[in-house]
């Protein structure tokens, strides 16, 4: 079995902010342990509910306000904010605000 890891280089990753909804940072091509992306709601949208499996997810808020919804509760999030959801939580990032939502998240791979 190959060992991916021996083959992962340090970089530095310029965030495409292009207005689109979803980049994605890091996945099994770049990094070994954790998957995370850079996403923007606009106004009304939402990520749509999800469980990220046995993994782990933080959610940290660079631009806007909002909302997470997590273990059917909703708390506020709003720029400089990190959320956490545990494992085996169905969780939703809602942008109900009048201006874009952005957030970058980073989920554990086992």
């Amino acid at each position: 079995m190959e060992n991916t890891q021996s083959k992962l280089m340090p970089f530095v990753l310029k965030i495409n902010d292009d207005g689109g909804k979803y980049f994605n940072l890091l996945n099994k091509e770049n990094a070994s342990k954790m998957h995370s992306g850079f996403v923007t709601l606009k106004p009304g949208e939402t990520v749509g509910s999800h469980t990220t499996g046995k993994n782990e997810e933080i959610i940290v808020v660079i631009e806007g306000s909002g909302e997470i919804e997590a273990g059917g509760v909703k708390r506020p999030v709003t720029k400089g904010d990190i959320g956490y959801n545990p494992p085996e939580t169905e969780h939703n990032v809602i942008n109900n605000s009048d201006s874009l939502l952005k957030y970058i998240f980073v989920v554990s791979q086992s």
